[in-house]
């Protein structure tokens, strides 16, 4: 049928002159959905920092507005769902986003694929999809992207 998971983060920021007890939260999920097609969610808020949309925000920023040193705020969230087409066929759609709310930070990235299972060793895959950013006061950024990608097992 599926799970969901809940986690939660407490940690202490002592760098750039704060010393700050920061909170996290994080809820996860999987659902099965007919036979064997799934969705899978994510969801965190709060202080994570650095352990949240990797190398968006560091643990600390300046607030530009104050131009004092505080801790980023950060919501977080993706999601995807996978079909099989066939035994050995099979497709998956997913869409992720984070901002901040001090530096204004916005990424989001979604992407479309299809994986064929050749043999027992060996799958093939092709990827197409899409990156943004719409970071404050920069010019957003808008990539397109196609892949292709084999995996061999052992």
């Amino acid at each position: 049928m599926g799970w969901v998971a809940l986690a939660g983060m407490v940690r202490q920021v002592d760098e750039g002159g704060i010393d700050e007890t920061a909170f996290a939260a994080n809820i996860a999920g999987f659902l099965k959905v007919f036979e064997r097609d799934d969705f899978r969610f994510q969801i965190t808020g709060g202080e994570p920092g650095r352990y949240a949309s990797a190398a968006m925000t560091p643990d600390i920023v300046i607030n530009p507005a104050t131009d004092e040193t505080e801790v980023e705020q950060t919501l977080a969230y993706s999601f995807s769902y996978r079909h099989h087409w066939s035994d050995s066929l099979r497709s998956t759609a997913y869409y992720g986003t984070a901002e901040t709310d001090v530096l204004e930070k916005k990424r989001s990235q979604w992407g479309i694929n299809l994986i064929k299972q050749v043999n027992q060793h060996l799958k093939v895959g092709v990827e197409y999809g899409n990156y943004a950013i719409d970071d404050e006061g920069i010019l957003a950024v808008d990539s397109d992207y196609l892949q292709v990608s084999a995996q061999m097992s052992f």
